[in-house]
């Protein structure tokens, strides 16, 4: 069976990292308990609350208001269920019975006890195509035929009187779903039994017979909280109240079978749904939202940091983003590409090393140093205890591929992987305290050490090659030259003639950072960059002006990954094309790249970039990150001369006075809270379009004549939906 991985196994956690967005007032949702969370064709997310029905598009929230005095309204707020049709328009269902929601007025009809239900208060919909709809109720089903609004009453105890079915014991009818393994049935939770509804006869038939509370195996449970098909013959059974298991519930042979989810954890699972194949979600109030998987046999534990909180609904969407929601709150989980390893909170000043053949990473802080390794999109902690006091002066050599440390008198060359292990005595040098930067070379490698460039070699020898007035940053090095910088001024020194040569100066305390890549010679400093073309006779510094393009912030690092330069900025990172200084991407929160104020270090491997922030984590993120997209693009609603016209077609013939025309549109985005531009023309005066302050267009005292309008909406990426 499909379920079996379950059994006694589920302790294996696997690595996928969820970002997670809380979602509430402050964002523009309503209030109260969240009954509903579901998307329609267009890709809108509504959310029904105690107190509010609100629409998301990714970037707002759109609340439908509750007007008993007009009839094309909702009558209440207090929505419990909405069935989406495949047309965008909707059945709302709500204590106040029934109302069809039309996409194209924005507006509804609604149905009461006068047009026939048999009850008001409807507590969800079943859709069958678009002729009959079943309204469920505290005293049934209402099925109704929509072309005339006809009811039939479906009663599943039809020998007891209504106010024995209001009672709660007999749960009519709780979590009613259609078997997704036959088009005929519904299922139906009534007096804590499963009930069928067969669709042709319109009877029930009882499918359980579980004797909650005497049976032995159930003994001390009260009622069935939710049930959830595993196949065509098996279910999934969730019981109140629970300590962290399930049932599963086999059919044809009647046997129930106890699910331990999660090994020596208490649990209260309050939720489990069943969404794809064989995936099931899972939500409970201590460890926050999990689910598991039957095809790999693992668990994944969505969100650690939650505890006292009672979900109350959970969707899976097109995009595998899991919505949960609680009182007042929506919890957004996105899977995501970024992958994250957090520090312990007495860990402070961090900064990483990285092996890029390997993916090997030293992680250092000043009170303890890890190894981790980066494969199958996870970190793995590698055990080297030598590692132990390399907190400062700790480098790496790519030609040589091993990390290597200068502590006092010493050269160690080491490599967590190989087991690599070697000092050599270093001569020539009065004095190691502290080597701010270095550039390698087959042979060794070139220290800045206080006011002085050393070359130092593999065996350990050094020797100085310049010195400074002031004390050495950075240093780099290019043929027979070295590039250095000292606090406002970057300077380059000849190796074979002695001549020193002063290439920028700004004052005496900016700190530059220097990098060479592909023969040129970059030098960043807050809101600037320039660089000189090294392979030239005659060095000449340009202005990037890449102030220009980023105004106002503040740059920190350089780095370089292939034909690429890496910028660290204030929560920012930018990827430049090195040969062009195109603007290739920026990564930011945006990208769920939660960057710090500055970053001590970042590296690339196996297109994956790592920084190291000052929010004591370091982040692994591929290069070319998945991009959101447009899930529709449409015209949401239009004004003439201040009042909305119907939406019943593209093209509308109107008088000489009604010339003021306003078009509303609206994109379904995937990206949450992006920047989205606005573009219109007018194609019968010409094809250039012209961009708009927002998603509303307006049109003032038109003349008389044919208007073809065209709508685009672009994203930050230059996608775009016309």
């Amino acid at each position: 069976m499909p379920l079996l991985f379950l059994v006694g196994m589920c302790t294996e956690i696997t690595a996928q990292q969820y970002t997670r967005t809380e979602l509430s007032i402050f964002n523009g949702l309503g209030q109260g308990d969240v009954y509903n969370i579901s998307q329609d064709s267009l890709g809108y997310i509504w959310i029904t609350q105690q107190h509010g029905v609100a629409r998301f598009n990714g970037r707002d929230f759109y609340q439908f208001e509750a007007n008993p005095a007009d009839s094309t309204a909702l009558p209440t707020t207090e929505v419990y269920h909405i069935t989406h049709l495949p047309d965008g328009n909707a059945w709302f269902s709500h204590q106040k019975g029934l109302s069809f929601y039309s996409r194209k007025g924005n507006r509804f009809t609604n149905y009461n006890r006068s047009d026939g239900l048999h009850c008001d208060n409807i507590k969800s919909t079943l859709a069958e195509g678009d002729s009959v709809l079943y309204a469920v109720h505290w005293y049934g089903y209402d099925r109704i035929r929509l072309k005339d609004f006809s009811t039939t009453w479906l009663r599943p105890f039809p020998q007891l009187a209504d106010s024995v079915l209001r009672h709660r014991s007999y749960n009519l009818p709780n979590h009613p779903k259609q078997n997704p393994f036959d088009a005929n049935q519904l299922f139906s939770l009534h007096s804590n039994e499963i009930y069928v509804l067969d669709k042709t006869t319109l009877q029930f038939t009882q499918l359980t017979d579980f004797d909650i509370g005497r049976n032995p195996a159930l003994k001390s449970y009260v009622y069935i909280l939710e049930y959830e098909w595993v196949d065509a013959t098996s279910l999934l059974l969730n019981f109140f109240p629970n300590n962290g298991e399930i049932y599963s519930y086999d059919i044809i042979t009647k046997k129930l079978t106890r699910l331990p989810l999660l090994k020596d954890k208490s649990l209260w699972i309050t939720k489990i749904q069943k969404t794809g194949t064989n995936t099931y979600l899972c939500l409970e109030q201590s460890l926050g939202a999990f689910w598991f998987k039957s095809d790999d046999g693992t668990t994944t534990l969505i969100d650690t940091t939650i505890s006292g909180k009672t979900f109350s609904s959970t969707f899976l969407d097109r995009e595998n983003v899991i919505w949960t929601g609680e009182h007042g709150y929506v919890l957004r989980y996105e899977p995501t590409q970024i992958l994250t390893y957090t520090a312990g909170p007495a860990d402070h000043f961090l900064s990483h090393l990285m092996d890029p053949s390997t993916g090997t990473s030293i992680f250092f802080s000043y009170t303890t140093n890890r190894i981790l390794q980066f494969e199958d999109k996870k970190f793995k902690e590698i055990s080297f205890p030598e590692i132990d006091g390399f907190i400062t002066n700790t480098f790496y050599s790519p030609e040589r591929r091993l990390f290597f440390n200068v502590t006092g008198n010493t050269l160690t060359w080491f490599h967590p992987l190989s087991k690599v292990f070697t000092k050599v005595p270093l001569r020539g040098i009065a004095n190691t305290a502290y080597i701010p930067d270095i550039a390698t070379d087959q042979d060794g490698f070139y220290a800045a050490i206080n006011n002085e460039v050393y070359f130092i070699s593999v065996d350990g020898q050094g020797q100085s090659i310049c010195s400074a007035e002031n004390i050495i940053y950075e240093v780099e090095h290019y043929n027979d030259k070295v590039y250095y910088s000292t606090p406002g001024s970057v300077y380059e020194y000849n190796t074979l003639t002695g001549k020193r040569k002063q290439l920028l100066h700004l004052d005496g305390y900016t700190y530059i950072p220097i990098l060479i890549h592909k023969d040129v010679l970059y030098m960043l400093w807050r809101d600037k960059m320039k660089y000189a073309v090294l392979d030239s006779t005659e060095v000449t510094v340009t202005d990037s002006y890449l102030d220009v393009a980023f105004p106002g912030l503040g740059f920190g690092q350089l780095s370089a990954s292939g034909d690429d330069l890496l910028i660290s900025a204030e929560f920012t990172m930018i990827r430049l094309e090195a040969s062009t200084l195109r603007v290739k991407k920026t990564y930011s929160y945006l990208d769920q790249i939660y960057l710090g104020y500055w970053d001590d270090g970042f590296s690339t491997t196996k297109d994956q970039y790592y920084l190291t922030t000052d929010l004591k984590k370091i982040i692994a993120f591929p290069e070319q990150l998945t991009q959101p997209s447009f899930r529709s693009y449409l015209i949401e609603w239009m004004e003439i001369n201040g009042r909305q016209k119907m939406m019943n077609g593209t093209s509308f013939k109107l008088r000489d006075d009604e010339n003021n025309i306003v078009i509303k549109s609206d994109a379904v985005y995937t990206g949450l809270f992006d920047n989205l531009n606005y573009y219109y023309r007018n194609t019968t005066k010409g094809e250039t379009w012209i961009q708009m302050k927002s998603d509303v267009l307006q049109l003032v005292n038109q003349k008389p004549g044919k208007y073809s309008i065209d709508l685009k909406v672009v994203d930050r990426f230059g996608q775009e939906k016309s």
